[in-house]
């Protein structure tokens, strides 16, 4: 085991031991915890291992019969004394123990440019990834955490309150309460639309936890300063969606705006001139046909196009 891992493990215990004894856990102390696991897999698979390692010693102990003759309060020092031997057994390379108990199931996804991928966990709850979008799953006992590295994903969850469905973006924590909802990630800035349920919303980065409670129709965005949520209608929401139909859904929206979104779903990408890029277009399109899109320009709008290697140049 190198050096790093073993600083990692020693870590994590740390953590658990503070979170476990601590009288007050503060929200600020939380947030350290979170920046700590966000920075790596590796973190966050050191850290739930140790907890659920310490939850069967809790159990072991609660079975043990106490000694009429041991004070109160030498107990602890003979949990923790426990718990330490456990903690050595993981840093000198015992870990197949600790690696039985939840976290076999960590695994990661991805799409390419125009890709789009359904997955069905065990629980019946699914996770569709929209074009170029990287997402790292662990679904273990206690719950079931999705980290979403870029691009945008919906999710239909299963709720199931032993077992809370977390999904984290750039410092953002949604938490389900029995939903649909789709989350973007676009350099930091996180968008969540609700379509059914109720989810919480949490800026986890910082030294404070803000959390919003969201509706359906709610659509947030956060990044690591701000949120703003605003209500949308059913057809807006739908439309915002339609890349699981395979299509895109304009209405008077500038050409500068369509040409980013057919940009994120193919590989030739349209640059648009800036007098011809505030034209506004309506309709429904194929979200991986250029070809078709790039000739109604031409055609109906009047625009000149010009193709320049992997780039397709729109201008009046």
């Amino acid at each position: 085991m190198s050096e790093n891992t073993q600083s990692i493990q020693t870590r994590a215990a740390g953590w658990v031991a503070e979170r476990r004894y601590a009288e007050n856990w503060t929200a600020q102390e939380q947030s350290r915890l979170d920046a700590w696991l966000a920075v790596s897999l590796e973190h966050e698979v050191a850290y739930w291992r140790l907890d659920a390692a310490w939850t069967r010693t809790e159990r072991l102990t609660a079975l043990r019969m106490p000694n009429a003759d041991e004070p109160p309060s030498r107990r602890p020092l003979a949990f923790l004394r426990i718990f330490a031997a456990m903690i050595l057994m993981a840093v000198l390379g015992a870990s197949a123990f600790f690696w039985h108990s939840d976290l076999r199931g960590a695994k990661t996804y991805s799409t390419p440019v125009g890709g789009r991928e359904t997955i069905t966990l065990a629980d019946g709850s699914s996770i569709e990834l929209n074009t170029d979008t990287i997402v790292h799953l662990q679904d273990t006992r206690g719950r079931r955490l999705v980290s979403l590295e870029k691009g945008e994903a919906f999710f239909e969850v299963k709720h199931d309150n032993a077992r809370p469905f977390i999904v984290r973006a750039s410092g953002q924590q949604i938490t389900d309460i029995g939903t649909k909802f789709s989350v973007s990630d676009d350099a930091g800035e996180v968008e969540v639309a609700l379509l059914e349920g109720r989810a919480k919303l949490e800026a986890i980065g910082g030294a404070h936890i803000v959390s919003r409670m969201l509706d359906p129709g709610d659509v947030a965005v956060a990044t690591t300063d701000s949120v703003s949520v605003e209500r949308q209608s059913s057809i807006q929401l739908t439309a915002a969606l339609s890349w699981r139909r395979g299509v895109l859904v304009f209405d008077r929206t500038p050409l500068q705006a369509v040409a980013a979104q057919f940009n994120r779903y193919n590989d030739t990408k349209l640059v648009v001139a800036e007098v011809a890029g505030r034209m506004k277009i309506d309709g429904t399109f194929p979200s991986n046909n250029l070809q078709d899109f790039v000739e109604l320009v031409h055609g109906v709008l009047g625009l000149r196009v010009e193709k320049q290697g992997n780039e397709i140049l729109i201008s009046r």
